[in-house]
């Protein structure tokens, strides 16, 4: 299909409980809208009222595996209201948007073509969406859900599931650390999204608390494949330099990239840290003030770790051995790592089922809530579109 039509590449039931059909009333505010909760009083949370002579529902026809379009290049105001931004990237930003007709709300995830093409990741951008898709293809409860790519012009947009609970780094620093039950109950459902990732041939890259949401039930949805690998046998490695330097294992800090190589374990280094800084409110390596890099990564690389003694002994134990330096030493085999003995309590078919109440459920006014995230400033900007057919066509898979 030509570029700057719709184009959407998976078929998905839209009646998913994780989205909210309710009818509201938005605030225009500089090109943007806000969900206008007290208009939705007369609602329930997740509701789906009627709307003006159809049911949201049943206007299903604008997402399948393809959909003709009229002769003239699409534009996402078209179909959908633009609402609250609630992230910004390396790439671009991250909306919630409204479809029109049904009242369904997304995340509209637009990056812009012209940024992508600089920093020569298309093939990052094209891994992103197919590791999304798979995980949705498995209705994986842990992912954030894909509903498909499409082009314009200018941007390359991602349309997701909207997760509204917030970041689970904002739950952590609201209340400063959370209790060893409270982490237990997080580590375990992001341990079951590890071993997906890991089984179906993916390694994630850049596990933190600003990509875990919480959902309308308190669970989590992991977001942001941006540094998503694909690899080709289980013990592939690779020597790219991506993610956040706080939860970086040591062999991704070789300088060179002709030393530096290592495997999908670096999720389980990750893991640990982001437990870590679950029950002690800040992660084992943290930036100082006034630190570079350079010191932060030799830090690091030293493994000198602060334990406290408030952590319970065999939390301790488990990150011991998954946050050791030598990657020959470090315990990174799933089936060990959910027999461990902290996690004696968990019972793994019931994490995977979401059948354990959440220690914590976000608080959420109506549909389309977004006050669980950060205000960002609305933006009018204009990108021009890409005017080389040779530069248009390397998006010709979106």
């Amino acid at each position: 299909m030509p570029n700057g039509y719709l184009y959407f590449e998976i078929s998905i039931d839209l009646a998913v409980d994780e989205f909210n059909l309710i009818s509201r009333r938005a605030l225009k505010m500089g090109g943007a809208a806000s969900v206008d909760c007290a208009s939705n009083s007369n609602y329930r949370y997740g509701e789906a009222p009627e709307v003006q002579g159809d049911k949201a529902s049943d206007d299903t026809s604008w997402i399948g595996t393809k959909l003709d379009m009229p002769p003239k290049p699409f534009s996402v105001e078209n179909y959908f209201e633009l609402l609250d931004i609630v992230g910004t990237g390396m790439l671009g930003k991250v909306r919630l948007v409204r479809h029109k007709r049904s009242n369904l709300y997304y995340i509209l995830k637009s990056v812009k073509k012209k940024d992508v093409i600089v920093k020569k990741m298309i093939p990052q951008l094209e891994a992103e969406r197919d590791a999304m898709a798979q995980m949705t293809a498995l209705q994986h409860p842990f992912s954030v859900q894909f509903f498909g790519s499409l082009a314009t012009t200018s941007h390359v947009h991602f349309l997701l599931e909207f997760v509204p609970g917030g970041e689970l780094f904002h739950r952590l620093h609201a209340v400063g650390r959370l209790s060893n039950d409270e982490a237990k109950f997080y580590a375990s459902e992001l341990v079951v999204f590890i071993e997906t990732c890991h089984t179906n041939g993916f390694m994630y890259r850049d596990l933190k608390p600003e990509n875990i949401l919480l959902d309308a039930n308190g669970h989590l949805k992991v977001v942001d494949f941006g540094f998503v690998k694909r690899l080709r046998h289980p013990n592939e490695r690779t020597s790219s330099s991506v993610g956040t330097p706080e939860y970086l294992a040591p062999e991704q800090l070789t300088v060179s990239h002709q030393v530096r190589n290592y495997s999908r374990i670096v999720d389980w280094w990750a893991f640990a840290c982001v437990v870590y800084e679950m029950v002690i409110g800040l992660p084992p390596f943290t930036s100082r003030k006034n630190e570079s890099h350079f010191e932060l990564y030799n830090r690091i690389l030293s493994g000198k770790i602060y334990w406290p003694r408030f952590m319970q002994s065999t939390l301790k134990d488990l990150l011991r051995n998954m946050l050791q330096s030598d990657p020959g030493k470090r315990l990174s085999e799933v089936d060990t790592i959910k027999q461990h003995a902290w996690f004696e309590s968990v019972d793994w078919d019931t994490v995977l089922l979401k059948q354990v109440a959440a220690p914590f459920v976000p608080t959420l006014a109506c549909a389309g809530d977004t006050t669980n995230f950060d205000d960002y400033p609305s933006s009018s900007e204009e990108t021009p579109p890409l005017n080389s057919e040779a530069s248009r066509h390397d998006f010709l898979n979106f």
